[in-house]
Order: structure tokens, then sequence, then C-alpha cells
């Protein structure tokens, strides 16, 4: 009997579309409303209590901490997959309109030769990107000063400062 608890207890809970687009909802409202620390993280006394009640009771579920712990994991993966895109090169950019990723085909073609299983990026449309950002943004180092490595880009740009010998 306690080894069947114990499997159920463990047992993964999938979450449905509606519960991740309305916990990513929650999160960015508890943004907006200063509900993180000073380092952009939720407490648990902060998601136990305000948080998880809300999706709980708009959902229809019963999340718990843990449950939630193991989904933000996920949504931070995909964030870091999406932030490691645009730091590839500054060749990558991002239409708000149409909720994709933009670059040059010769950028494309020369990421995905060293990222195989990313060919999704290239073509599907990502609506939750901005509020990926909004709420996990500012914990990651994104490279906002450091030199691409884009060879086209970088040899582009160092052809604006080539001196002409007479």
């Amino acid at each position: 009997m306690g080894d069947q608890e114990g499997k159920i207890k463990n047992q993964y809970i999938s979450w449905s579309p509606e519960e991740t687009k309305t916990l990513l909802r929650l999160l960015v409202d508890g943004v907006n409303q200063n509900w993180t620390d000073a380092s952009g993280k939720f407490n648990k006394l902060t998601v136990e209590q305000r948080i998880l009640p809300e999706l709980n009771k708009i959902c229809g579920s019963k999340k718990t901490f843990s449950q939630y712990k193991n989904k933000t994991k996920i949504l931070k993966k995909k964030h870091k997959g999406f932030v490691d895109l645009l730091r590839f090169s500054s060749g990558f950019g991002w239409d708000k309109d149409t909720k994709k990723f933009t670059a040059p085909n010769e950028v494309w073609n020369e990421y995905l030769q060293g990222h195989k299983k990313d060919t999704y990026l290239r073509d599907d449309t990502f609506e939750d990107f901005e509020d990926l950002e909004k709420v996990y943004g500012q914990n990651i180092a994104k490279g906002n000063n450091t030199v691409g490595t884009y060879k086209k880009t970088l040899t582009m740009k160092l052809r604006c400062f080539e001196v002409k010998w007479l």
C-alpha cells in the first residue's frame, strides 16, 4: 500500500496548454506587481499564497509548489534557448507582429549547421516569448556588451574602419 502511494505522489502530472498559459500570465502579473525579490525570482510563500491559488481556481486544477518548480524549470530552459538564438549573432531579431525570430538566410544557415535540432525556430511562431522574457529575462546574462561570432557580420563591421593608404 505504501509503495503505491509513493508512486502516485511522485508521478508526473502534465500541464495543459491552458494551465501553462495561465501560469505564465500570472507570473507576468506578479512581475508587474513587484512580487519578485531583488534577483527577480518568486519566493515559495508568494507562489503558494498568490500564484497557485489563482491558477488552481482559474483552471480547476490542484497544482502544488513542487509541480510549479518543475514547470518553471521547463519554461526557463525554453527561454534560455530563445535567448541563445538571439545571442548567437547580431543577425537575429524578433518580430513582435508575427511572433517569429528573424534573420537573413545566411545567418540561419550558419546557426542551423551547429544546432540541427532547432530548425523549428526558423518557421514556428512563439506567442509566449515576450512573456518568458518579462519573467526570466532579468535572470540571464545576454552578452549585450560582447562581439558577435558571426564572421560575415564582424567582417562587415571591420570594413567600416579600414584605412586606405595612399
